[in-house]
């Protein structure tokens, strides 16, 4: 298997949120912390719920839009992802 594959493009699905909980099993909590600014969450949609608040993510009457975020969240992942395979083939 290749190390350098390129992971599916999920920032442009409906079902972004269900990839979170295997991104916040597989990172490590510092990691989290350190990109997103979040310290602590209980599951994954309370992750998603406080950086949804934190990144201004609000859908009418102030409730979190956690499908925005997760798509903002996977996609900045793949964005890594990418980047760290450009460096893999060099």
């Amino acid at each position: 298997m290749n190390a350098c594959r390129t992971p599916p493009c999920t920032h442009t699905q409906e079902d972004a949120p269900e990839h979170i909980p295997q991104v916040l099993a597989r990172v490590a909590p510092r990691y989290l912390t350190r990109a997103y600014k979040i310290t602590s969450w209980n599951d994954a949609e309370d992750f998603l719920e406080q950086l949804a608040v934190r990144t201004g993510k609000l859908g009418k009457g102030g409730e979190p839009d956690l499908n925005t975020t997760a798509k903002v969240c996977v996609g900045w992942l793949e964005l890594s992802y990418l980047y760290l395979s450009y460096l893999c083939l060099l």
